[in-house]
């Protein structure tokens, strides 16, 4: 009994298995990172038939919603045994489809499975299932990276590496991110809340910050920057820059980007570094000759030091100073100040000071040029006194009183305005004797006539 009893489970169990693995379907995705949202997309798969008998009435169904208008084309009559033919699925990207995944990393998102039924060998067949995918394009991107060392650019990319880094050093990371929709009639889209992040996977920097950019319009960008430093204690090594960026679509689609950038510390084995040099004052006035130069050291290399040294060094202003025999353990720092006074002879400029490190009282380590200033006296302009010679002047006797009889002025006439006409003129009155001459010839020609005349 015990044995007929297991000889049944076991067929049981291979029939099960052989149905289980009787109809094979392979998932699909719809879509990639180019695909826009609202449009169809198409995508052929393979189904098989691996039974040795053949398979009719297939049907497909599936678990996704209806907006993704999900059809099945080219489902043939019937698979004889061993056969394989594709078939095609299409559907609808949906407005609200994510183009990221979880990490910001661009990825198909699953919408759905699908599983396929058969007959076949007098009964019914079912497939294994098999996910529906539908990918979108990501319009939300890390348009540019610019990492500042010291006040010195780099570009960077993602998995770039940016060597040299120093302990102390002084880093600004910009990010500059765009929205990639278009601003024609067909998109338009608004990406929305946009955050930056950026952060290093050690403690030994202090970079684990974000930022809100806001609402990004499309076509538009924005930048955001972060200032960090190296660690004075870091350790040698590789450490991992991460920025990520994301924000939602008007529609609700999740878009953004994660980026890695790699920082290479290096220690060398002696390092003194410079961390501080100051001048007080910077700049000396009339009279003044004096001023102290402060400065701060740090030893960033990878051993103690018992010999370090620094050396301050103006030909100009004479000056030649150098302390030597310095301990300054690994990771450690000192502060020294040095009271100079310049030559009494120095002229007005600007004026170089060196300030060097050593290692070993003579290995150069580190350098720094510092500039001094001396101004020049202001020269009181003296007002010029002009000494005009004085004419002597003698006194003339004052002459004797008389009575002197004060006649009062006639009063004057009041003026009367001058109207000069052509009648006033003297052109007119040699005109009018003129003709008064000519006309009294007439007369007295006129006049002789007649007497002439009269006597004949």
């Amino acid at each position: 009994m015990k044995r007929f009893l297991l000889t049944t489970i076991v067929v049981l169990m291979v029939i099960l298995v052989l149905n289980a693995s009787a109809l094979q379907i392979n998932g699909v995705k719809l879509g990639d990172d180019k695909q826009e949202r609202g449009k169809n997309a198409s995508r052929e798969f393979t189904i098989t038939n691996d039974a040795n008998f053949t398979i009719t009435n297939i049907a497909f169904a599936h678990t996704a919603t209806s907006d993704k208008n999900l059809n099945f084309t080219n489902i043939p009559v019937n698979l004889t045994a061993g056969q394989s033919v594709s078939l095609t699925l299409t559907g609808t990207i949906p407005l609200n489809l994510n183009a990221v995944d979880s990490n910001l990393k661009e990825a198909a998102q699953v919408i759905g499975t699908m599983t396929a039924t058969a007959q076949g060998n007098s009964t019914t067949i079912t497939s294994n299932t098999a996910n529906i995918e539908m990918q979108a394009t990501n319009k939300l991107v890390i348009d540019d990276l610019t990492l500042f060392v010291n006040g010195n650019s780099e570009s960077a990319s993602d998995g770039d590496k940016i060597k040299n880094l120093r302990p102390g050093d002084k880093l600004k990371l910009e990010v500059q991110v765009k929205n990639k929709f278009s601003d024609n009639s067909d998109e338009d889209i608004e990406i929305e809340d946009v955050e930056v992040l950026a952060e290093i996977d050690d403690s030994d920097f202090d970079l684990d910050e974000s930022e809100d950019l806001g609402d990004l319009g499309p076509k538009d960008d924005d930048s955001v920057s972060f200032d960090f430093d190296v660690d004075d204690d870091v350790d040698d090594g590789t450490y991992k820059l991460t920025i990520k960026i994301s924000g939602k679509d008007q529609n609700g689609a999740l878009h953004g980007e994660e980026n890695t950038v790699r920082l290479q510390v290096e220690r060398d084995t002696h390092d003194i570094t410079l961390r501080r040099t100051e001048l007080s004052p910077a700049t000396l006035v009339c009279g003044e000759k004096n001023f102290r130069l402060s400065t701060s050291i740090s030893n960033f290399g990878k051993r103690d030091e018992d010999a370090a040294a620094i050396e301050i060094l103006s030909t100009p202003l004479k000056l030649n100073k150098k302390v030597t025999d310095l301990e300054l353990d690994e990771d450690r720092s000192r502060t020294d100040s040095f009271d100079f006074t310049i030559p009494a002879d120095t002229k007005p400029g600007s004026y170089r000071i060196d300030v060097n490190t050593y290692f070993d009282n003579i290995a150069r380590s580190r350098s720094k040029t510092l500039f001094l200033t001396v101004e020049a006296c202001e020269t009181k302009q003296e007002s010029t006194v002009v000494n005009t010679p004085v004419k002597e002047v003698k006194e003339t006797p004052k002459p004797e009183q008389s009575t002197v009889t004060i006649v009062p002025a006639p009063t004057p006439r009041p003026r009367t305005q001058d109207l000069t006409t052509f009648k006033d003129s003297t052109t007119y009155v040699v005109l009018l004797a003129g003709i008064s001459g000519l006309v009294l010839l007439i007369i007295v020609g006129l006049l002789a006539v007649f007497l002439i005349r009269r006597n004949k």
